[in-house]
């Protein structure tokens, strides 16, 4: 097919459309849902390989056609790769055949190519945007940018259009640059002309991810609150963020982070890569506004900073207005060891995720620090006996009897994925010991002097590499009450 890119698209084609579905849905069954003509959602390590889509090939061609009407979704994803050399022929080629309106646009680095450096990589990257810009990209519901490293993005290609709904821009890197010597606060995004007024333009903007120092730009500029207030996002990432992103007019803080978070009232934030100084009064000197915390709201901490991941926790314990959220996840805290045993129950939540923690101990102080409904332990090799034992009751030392506040006293859902290292016995342990203590009447206090039952396990989901159960642990737990789920190789 890539050697008729270049043929016209008027040219039919004799293969019957049905026939041509076939061999399309065959060849790319793994990406389309069940009884749908639509693409699954793709990883930006899957789209970087670029046998993944269609149009990110240079074979966007004229049997491809023939598969507009029945299957339009094909067309609406348009994947870039600034490392290779003919980039600008297959977008110029995917945007002609492309769907009028509607179509996403991914612009990354090809995992099958050789790398550019920082410069070259920022060269290349303005000439796509600047070509977008002339006049494709209004037709975009949809951007996604990742660089090498964050030194390629600079903070002007920040733009806003009628239309757009997704914009995201992230770097696997984090790299210290002459950004630092930048003022920050002076040029604001740009809307290119295309509308009279900034809430036009972002009016339809849902899911918003910037790399730290677009997002320093952003907030500090004079339309940044009108825009974070403004905006509808549903969910709001911020990624590689350090102080140091701030730039002469001064160091970001923890402060300002939150007040740009606090004036969204955003469903879902994500925080990757992020570490910002504490500023003493900075409540005061920012003028933080809190919104109510919303009850579906979802939280990602992922290599968070321990001082900044901190910072956070309190600040969510001190504005909770209703009692709780809907989730928090923990990734990569590996270096945090110890420091939620420090802080009491930092939230109540539904759903508790931690993923990535090598050491049982670690674990052990993280479930001391956390309450939910249901706790989330994936990839762990840290989970063993140890871990699952910190959440049954503990005995005090000095009077031998079960304290009265255990780790994640209201959890009765309890999944664990791609955990090796634990064991059925322990499992069951922990299960006789929370029904013990539900039946004991030990109980838990709850603000106001309100006292509650420690709540029994009643669902255990194992997927993944664990510990296999025989037919006897599964009668077992259903004589104790307790619905098992086993997905495991």
């Amino acid at each position: 097919m890539s050697d008729q890119a270049s043929v016209s698209r008027k040219k039919t084609v004799e293969i019957p459309v049905e026939i041509l579905e076939l061999i399309i849905n065959a060849a790319y069954e793994s990406h389309l849902r069940k009884n749908s003509d639509r693409w699954e959602p793709v990883s930006l390590d899957s789209l970087a390989h670029s046998s993944t889509f269609p149009t990110a090939l240079s074979t966007v061609c004229t049997l491809w056609d023939a598969v507009l009407v029945p299957h339009p979704e094909y067309w609406m994803r348009i994947v870039v790769y600034l490392n290779e050399r003919d980039h600008f022929r297959r977008l110029r080629l995917a945007l002609e055949r492309s769907q009028p309106n509607h179509i996403s646009i991914t612009i990354l680095h090809s995992s099958e190519s050789s790398s550019l450096d920082a410069d070259e990589e920022r060269v290349v990257l303005e000439k796509v945007l600047s070509y977008l810009w002339s006049g494709h990209h209004t037709r975009a519901r949809s951007l996604s940018v990742r660089t090498t490293s964050n030194a390629s993005l600079l903070s002007d290609m920040l733009q806003f259009w009628p239309g757009l709904r997704e914009l995201n821009f992230d770097s696997q890197r984090w790299e210290e640059t002459s950004m630092a010597n930048r003022e920050t606060y002076l040029v604001p995004p740009r809307l290119l002309g295309l509308s009279p007024t900034w809430l036009s333009a972002v009016r339809n903007l849902t899911n918003l991810s910037l790399v730290g120092h677009m997002f320093v730009q952003m907030s500090r500029s004079s339309y940044g609150p009108y825009i974070l207030r403004h905006v509808p996002l549903d969910s709001l990432s911020i990624t590689r963020l350090r102080g140091s992103d701030g730039g002469k007019s001064g160091r970001f803080t923890f402060h300002e982070l939150v007040r740009g978070y606090s004036l969204t009232g955003v469903r879902k934030l994500a925080l990757v890569d992020v570490d910002v100084p504490f500023e003493i009064d900075g409540q005061y000197i920012h003028q933080i506004h809190h919104n109510p915390l919303r009850r579906d709201a979802e939280f990602v901490f992922d290599s968070v900073a321990n001082l900044t991941l901190r910072a956070f926790q309190q600040h969510l314990r001190r504005y909770i207005l209703d009692g709780g959220f809907r989730s928090q996840t923990f990734r990569n805290m590996q270096a945090y060891f110890g420091m939620f045993r420090t802080w009491g129950k930092v939230c109540d939540v539904e759903v508790t995720e931690v993923s990535g923690v090598e050491s049982s101990d670690a674990l052990a102080c993280f479930f001391g620090g956390v309450d939910s409904v249901e706790l989330r332990v994936i990839d762990c090799p840290g989970h063993t006996d140890v871990s699952l034992e910190s959440i049954g009751p503990v005995i005090d030392m000095y009077t031998l009897e079960d304290t009265p506040i255990p780790p994640l006293d209201s959890m009765t859902n309890l999944v664990i994925v791609d955990c090796p290292n634990w064991t059925v016995d322990g499992l069951k342990w922990l299960v006789t010991r929370r029904k013990q203590a539900d039946v004991t009447g030990i109980q838990v206090e709850k603000g106001d002097n309100i006292e509650v039952p420690i709540a029994m396990i009643g669902y255990v989901e194992v997927r993944g590499r664990c510990p296999s159960l025989s037919d006897e642990d599964r009668e077992w737990f259903a004589e104790n009450g307790v619905v098992l789920v086993v997905d495991s190789p």
